[in-house]
């Protein structure tokens, strides 16, 4: 009984999208994270939410199949482009905004900058619930299997299979990879 309690609890926690959003402001604020997530988000045109999503899965010890995980990120592919046509129009208009204003107006374009950063963490987070509200419609399929370092690094290296072709080698995936497991070691 105790042992099919936390099976349920672990599921339950997996899809708490309170428990997924605190957990990723923990693992991003660590500077290495932040570092690689940005870099696959820039370089490899990865979707930082869902190599989170990913890493929230290996945080809980849940094995999500091939078939689960391509449903998933297939679902996300609208929020992604909004998220990320929005990230860009952001980043365009500070930075006209700042260019033709300048110093002039410096208090007033941080408060606006912050504001637009805020709105852009809205899309993050509605994006994390959508992970999760697919995820739990295939709940069915989802296992507690307790997964190994070489599972681990196989899930995150199936979803950037899955979403692109690298432009950095496989050595320096590989590296980057384990880093991103390790650091969850630091998430309670």
């Amino acid at each position: 009984m105790t042992k099919e309690f936390d099976t349920s609890q672990r599921i339950d926690t997996f899809l708490s999208p309170k428990a997924f959003w605190d957990f990723s402001v923990k693992l991003y604020s660590q500077p290495k994270v932040q570092k690689i997530l940005l870099k696959w988000q820039d370089e490899l045109g990865a979707n930082v939410n869902e190599v989170l999503f990913i890493l929230w899965s290996i945080h809980n010890k849940i094995d999500i199949p091939d078939k689960v995980l391509n449903k998933v990120l297939r679902s996300n592919i609208q929020l992604s482009r909004v998220t990320d046509s929005f990230r860009k129009a952001r980043r365009g208009v500070y930075a006209e905004f700042n260019n033709r204003l300048g110093n002039k107006y410096k208090k007033q374009l941080r408060i606006f900058k912050n504001g637009l950063l805020e709105l852009e963490l809205e899309f993050e987070a509605m994006q994390q619930r959508h992970l999760l509200n697919v995820a739990f419609e295939h709940k069915s399929q989802v296992t507690t299997k307790l997964l190994n370092q070489e599972k681990s690094n196989g899930l995150s290296f199936r979803y950037l299979s899955l979403k692109m072709q690298t432009a950095i080698s496989e050595k320096e995936l590989q590296q980057d990879i384990k880093r991103l497991v390790n650091s969850i070691s630091k998430i309670k």
